[in-house]
């Protein structure tokens, strides 16, 4: 293949992929920067791609079949050709509209010898989604992973999913999802975000709740089974089901944050209208954050298949997904939200407990209490805010 810049060949998992020379692209503080090569590829999301093999096994292992598998902003192709490598598929279909990166894309296909299981399109990635839809194509996993926001693909995406079928998004454009950028996250994500320690929470029910939004328009039920915050990004995977019936479910799913940013108290409202009120503890402005999901996040049944299926499969971060899914398991039956000690602390001049220690206190009042995969320093509850600075206020 012939470039007018230099490439390297890399290996993750059991892929082999080309890619433009990396240390070629860097930016200031001579930190790599994906988004300037010629070839998207991001070797900080290699969790990401071994968390969607994991995933995509346990589908397989479930449905006891091979799966058609579409990833329509596949960049360099690892994460496509990956799932051709190591899951069991029918068909992979990869497409960018990047012509350089189509290139790469059928090259890597061909080094990897997957060429009688996988389709490269060069085209715009919804109206590719359209067109597979079209010709009856269902995916039983369809994963939008762009650099920056994902809004525009999630309705053609619909169209080309297999009633049952897992969607999977990322979204890296946390500077609008977190507040900074107010008004861009209330135009993409029809949601008011709220800027706070928990902010990528929040973020990601906003994502979740977009993506839901969409879905009711359609007759669809979204039905989160394994969602996280990690570094730079939020990603969710989301199962579908089809019927007006099904969907009219995920209506209950909505709703509002209060925050009160002078105590730490936070009120989740089952309705979409923000409520102007006092905090009941300290009479401070409740600020809100939303329309957002205030449902699980977490499927606690298949979070458990994964853990397991992850010892199994040997993945190179396999240490590193243990960790999270066994977070993401307790976090499973926990509320919406959650504490920072370090900030609790800071308010009420205390030196701060360890996080387990204050879990274990709370537990022992008979209240919910776990960590959070978000935070190390933070923990969840349903306990009330003048419980938790009591029982921190004993350490």
């Amino acid at each position: 293949m012939k470039t007018n810049f230099p490439v390297e060949e890399i290996h993750e998992g059991k892929a082999r992929i080309i890619i433009p020379k990396l240390d070629l692209f860097k930016g200031s503080g001579e930190t790599y920067r994906p988004r300037l090569t010629p070839v998207f590829y991001n070797p900080n999301m290699k969790l990401n791609r071994d968390l969607s093999i994991l995933l995509a096994n346990t589908i397989s292992n479930m449905l006891n079949r091979g799966l058609n598998i579409c990833e329509p902003l596949s960049g360099s192709g690892v994460r496509g050709i990956r799932y051709a490598l190591e899951c069991k598929v029918n068909k992979v279909i990869l497409n960018d509209i990047n012509p350089i990166a189509y290139q790469f894309i059928r090259h890597n296909v061909k080094l990897n010898n997957i060429e009688n299981i996988v389709q490269v399109y060069n085209e715009d990635a919804s109206l590719l989604l359209l067109k597979l839809a079209n010709k009856k194509l269902k995916f039983d996993i369809i994963d939008i992973d762009p650099f920056g926001s994902p809004v525009e693909f999630i309705e053609p995406a619909f169209k080309a999913l297999r009633n049952g079928g897992i969607l999977c998004v990322t979204a890296t454009d946390l500077i609008p999802l977190c507040g900074i950028k107010s008004n861009a996250c209330e135009r993409k994500y029809l949601g008011k975000p709220l800027r706070s320690y928990y902010c990528r929470e929040l973020a990601l029910r906003l994502l979740i709740n977009m993506i839901n939004t969409k879905a009711l328009q359609h007759n669809i039920l979204v039905e989160p089974l394994i969602s996280y915050a990690y570094e730079h990004y939020i990603r969710t995977h989301l199962r579908i089901f089809r019927g007006a019936l099904k969907a009219n479910k995920a209506l209950r799913m909505r709703g509002i944050i209060m925050y009160c940013l002078k105590c730490d108290f936070r009120l989740i409202i089952e309705d979409i209208i923000a409520y102007k009120e006092r905090c009941p503890y300290c009479s401070g402005e409740l600020m809100y954050s939303g329309p957002l999901w205030i449902g699980p996040i977490i499927n606690r049944d298949f979070c458990m298949s994964m853990i397991h299926n992850n010892e199994e499969l040997n993945l190179e971060t396999k240490k590193k997904i243990g960790k999270l899914l066994n977070v993401l398991l307790e976090e499973s039956v926990l509320p919406p939200t959650f504490y920072n000690v370090d900030h609790i602390c800071s308010k009420i001049k205390k030196k701060p407990p360890k996080i387990r220690d204050i879990i274990r206190s709370l537990q022992k009042l008979k209240y919910e209490a776990g960590p959070t995969h978000v935070d190390p320093k933070g923990f969840k509850t349903n306990a009330p805010i003048n419980v938790i600075i009591d029982v921190i206020s004993r350490f």
